[in-house]
C-alpha cells in the first residue's frame, strides 16, 4: 500500500512537496500513516474510475449513428396490463402494428417483428434501425413517429392503461436527437421544443395511420397468425412490402 501511495505522489507531486511530506511523515504515528495511505488510494481509485466514466459517456456521445431503436418491447409488454390484467393477443398485435406502419410510411428500416403468446397474455417488439438514405433530422423524425404511434392506436382502440410507458421514454430520446440537429424534419414546421415536437409526432402518427388503417388491420392480421403459429423467425418490414406502406432499402 506504501509504495503505490509513493507512485501515485510522484506521479502527482513536484519534488518540494515530497521533501515536505517525508519531514510530517516522520512526525506521525503509526496509525497516522495507515489512515494518510488509505485516504491516498481511495482518492486515486474514484479520480481513476471517474476517468473512465467520462471516456465511456464521451465515447457513446460522439460514435456514429447505429441506432436500433425498440418500440413495444418485451419489458414493455410486462407493463402493459390490460383491463383484465394480461394482454390479449389482438391489442398486442394492433399495438406492434401501429409501429411497423409509423416507421414504415417514415422510411425507417423495420428490421424485426416478434410477437408471442404467453401463458399470461402476450409480448412482442418492433426493432427499427437506421434507413442510410435519411438525413439524421429525418431518420430522428422517423423514429419519433413510430415510437408513439403504438400508444396513437391504443388511444384510438379506448385503451387508457398507461401501457405504452417505455415507448414514451424511447421517444422522448429521439425528441432531443430532433433538436440537437438544429433543424425541422421534412412536414413539421412548429417551433424546435420537446413539446411541440411530441405533440407533432403524434399528430403525425395519427395521419398515418389514418391514411394506411387498411394496412394497419392487414399487418396486425398477420402478427396474430403469426403469433398463433409454430414460427421462432421473427418477420421484419420486408414481409409487409406488398401493402405499399414503404419500402426496406434493398442494401439492409
Amino acid at each position: 500500500m506504501l509504495t503505490a501511495a509513493l507512485v501515485v505522489l510522484l506521479l502527482r507531486w513536484g519534488p518540494q512537496q515530497l521533501v515536505e511530506l517525508s519531514r510530517v511523515w516522520g512526525e506521525w504515528s503509526a496509525p497516522q500513516q495507515a489512515t494518510a495511505v488509505t485516504y491516498v488510494l481511495v482518492v486515486y481509485v474514484l479520480l481513476r474510475s471517474g476517468r473512465g466514466v467520462q471516456r465511456r459517456v464521451s465515447w457513446h456521445l460522439s460514435a456514429p449513428s447505429a441506432t436500433a431503436l425498440r418500440a413495444g418491447s418485451a419489458l414493455a409488454s410486462a407493463a402493459m396490463p390490460s383491463a383484465g390484467g394480461s394482454l390479449s393477443l389482438e391489442r398486442r398485435a394492433r399495438h406492434e402494428a401501429a409501429h411497423v406502419v409509423g416507421f414504415l410510411a417514415s422510411g425507417v428500416v423495420v428490421e424485426e417483428v416478434d410477437v408471442r403468446v404467453r401463458p399470461d397474455g402476450s409480448e412482442g417488439r418492433v426493432v427499427a434501425v437506421d434507413n442510410k438514405g435519411l438525413a439524421p433530422v429525418e431518420q430522428a423524425w422517423g423514429y419519433l413517429v413510430g415510437a408513439v404511434a403504438g400508444n396513437v392506436q391504443d388511444l384510438r382502440d379506448g385503451v387508457h392503461d398507461g401501457g405504452s410507458a417505455v415507448d414514451m421514454n424511447t421517444a422522448q430520446s429521439q425528441v432531443w436527437r430532433v433538436i440537437s440537429c438544429g433543424v425541422r424534419p421534412a412536414g413539421y414546421d412548429g417551433p424546435l421544443t420537446a413539446d411541440a415536437l411530441f405533440e407533432g409526432a403524434r399528430a403525425r402518427a395519427g395521419e398515418v395511420l389514418e391514411q394506411h388503417r387498411s394496412a394497419h388491420e392487414a399487418v396486425a392480421a398477420r402478427l396474430v397468425e403469426y403469433a398463433e403459429s409454430d414460427s421462432r423467425v421473427p418477420l421484419s418490414g420486408k414481409d409487409f412490402d406488398d401493402l405499399g406502406v414503404g419500402r426496406v432499402p434493398a442494401d439492409v
